[in-house]
Formats: C-alpha cells, structure tokens, sequence
C-alpha cells in the first residue's frame, strides 16, 4: 500500500485515518517513513470532499500523487470450495433506491479467537479496539479500503434470509452497543424473515451478533444511500465510521 521504493506494509504496518479516531498511528508510520504529513478530522465540514482519504488505500494513492511515485494495489483473489450458497441463505433488497447493491458471502466452519498481533497492532495505531478475528477483519477492510462490512452470525438469521427494506414504524433493534432504538419508515435495516437485525450502514444488532460459539458467518458488503444513512444515524443519536464512509 505504500508508494514503490518506501517501507512495505510489513515492516511498519498500514495505519488509518478515521473520522473521530486517532490519526497518531498514521502520522506516526508517515514519519517513520521519512514523510511528514498533516492528519485532519475528515468528518470536519471543512474537509467534506476529502472522502478519498477514508481509507489507507486512498491515503496511499494521494501520497503516490503529491510524490511522483508509481501506485499499486493488489487486487484480492476471492477463494471459495465450490458449494451453492443459495442453499443455505437468500438476499433480497426491496428498496433499491437505497440499497442499489448488497452482496453476502456465508464462511463455515470457524472458529473465534484474537486476531493474530500484526492485525491487532495496526487496528491500535488506527484507533480502532480489536474484538476477535471476525469483526476485526470487517474493521480491517474498512480501513484499508474505506468499504464497511459487517459480520452477522448465521444461525441468527431467521430462515437463513436477508431481506434490505425501509423500517416499520414501530420496530426496534437493539444495536451491537447496547442500546435500544425505535426504528421509522424513514431508515433502512437490514433484517432476516422476522425481524431487523442491522441498521442499514449505521451498526448492527445485538441479536445477530459474533459470539465465542458462533460457528458460521455471513459478511456482508454494500452500497446505501449516503443521505439516509446519515440521517438516519443522526435521528438515532449514533456516529460510527461507517456512516463517516458511507455518506461520501
């Protein structure tokens, strides 16, 4: 992630720039390599068009520009073993309009524990609290590629559905913080055959979250409609960095 001919990922690990984080991990890397750069809070107003910068990806490529350097990425090779996942769930999204893509991917067989030391460093320098392997992965990605994600434990999930539509007036959802929201027709959730189990781009639910027994998981990865999705956390009195990212 860093410009050709500076210090490889490995060596000083990548850092992040999260609106209402910490930047000192970043700045800190920046200047063990030689750079020194000014870090800023990208929720402020004043930097409203710096949504490129959500990310160690954006970061790189913005400081591959300032310098004149060669930029590159990997691109991901997504590795699966060949089952039909619509045997085991279904995705619906019925509101388009704010959801215009939802993709899920279901990985079985899993077993919770700490992440390995490097990726729970890097989380440190970024700010941000390493929980176990899974939800630190989707904290990971997120950083490095400013795309949210998030985590649902399968068995969770009512008749294996996730269904993407406006909230009903009347239901709520308690969120992965504890605490209890009344949801409207104006927000989006993300919910199984039942009952929501995630605000759409805001956070998730209690009730379908990564425990020490949860054995299979779906990842989620998608695009909502920034407008709503900051709305939509300002009514519920939330400001996560999704939200942060999403609304770019």
């Amino acid at each position: 992630l860093y410009p050709s001919g500076h210090a490889p990922p490995g060596e000083h690990g990548p850092g992040g720039c999260q609106g209402g984080k910490s930047n000192e991990g970043m700045s800190q890397i920046l200047r063990d390599d030689g750079y020194e750069v000014k870090m800023f809070n990208l929720l402020d107003k004043e930097h409203s068009d710096a949504w490129n910068c959500l990310s160690v990806i954006g970061l790189a490529r913005e400081t591959a520009a300032t310098f004149d350097r060669p930029f590159s990425v990997k691109t991901p090779e997504v590795k699966g073993v060949g089952d039909d996942i619509n045997k085991y769930m279904s995705v619906e999204v019925k509101d388009t309009d704010l959801c215009p893509r939802y993709t899920a991917r279901i990985v079985k067989n899993i077993k919770i524990e700490p992440s390995p030391a490097w990726m729970r460093e890097r989380l440190h320098a970024c700010g941000v609290r390493p929980i176990n392997n899974i939800v630190d992965i989707t904290n990971y990605v997120m950083l490095e590629y400013g795309q949210p994600m998030h985590a649902f434990d399968y068995k969770c999930l009512s008749d294996g559905r996730i269904v993407v539509r406006r909230a009903r007036n009347g239901e709520s959802i308690q969120t992965l913080d504890g605490v209890d929201h009344d949801l409207s027709d104006k927000m989006l959730a993300i919910c199984d055959n039942d009952k929501p189990v995630a605000v759409a781009g805001v956070m998730g639910g209690a009730n379908s979250e990564i425990m020490d027994d949860t054995k299979t998981v779906v990842f989620e990865s998608a695009n909502f409609h920034g407008a709503t999705v900051r709305i939509t956390a300002k009514a519920l009195g939330m400001r996560t960095e999704p939200p942060a990212a999403l609304k770019r």
